[in-house]
């Protein structure tokens, strides 16, 4: 039938707009260009010559959005999250750098809102239910 029409054939799983499609979601591996776009945009950024301002402007404006588009469409595993989530910790409190220095708020704390003496920062797993009950 794709001879008929003039298309070429694909085979499952597949990408399409950047989706992974026909593949099994429930594993961590499926996840990787996500994981890998995070590392890509740490790299390019050099978060360590940053302000904990800008740490946390990076985090709130870049890294909180990338998953987003997976997330309305697949709920994640719990692992995919803590990965995502631990390298969000690792800019905020080490700038990204391989030292790992001390936290000085739980990231519970820091993810209340601003209003209750937070940062803001959401949390990924619950930014993932949100968006697959909408």
């Amino acid at each position: 039938m794709a001879k008929v029409i003039g298309c070429k054939p694909d085979y499952i799983p597949l990408t399409y707009l950047g989706i992974t499609v026909g593949s099994n979601m429930n594993r961590i591996k499926n996840w990787t260009p996500i994981i890998e776009i995070f590392d890509k945009r740490l790299s390019v950024c050099k978060a360590k010559t940053l302000s904990i301002g800008g740490r946390l402007t990076l985090i709130k404006s870049v890294l909180e959005i990338l998953p987003i588009y997976y997330f309305s469409l697949y709920k994640a595993p719990a692992g995919v999250i803590k990965s995502l989530e631990s390298k969000m910790k690792k800019i905020l409190w080490a700038g990204s750098g391989s030292i790992l220095k001390m936290n000085w708020v739980a990231w519970e704390g820091v993810t209340w809102p601003k209003s209750k003496g937070g940062l803001g920062i959401n949390r990924l797993k619950e930014d993932n239910e949100a968006l697959l009950v909408k």
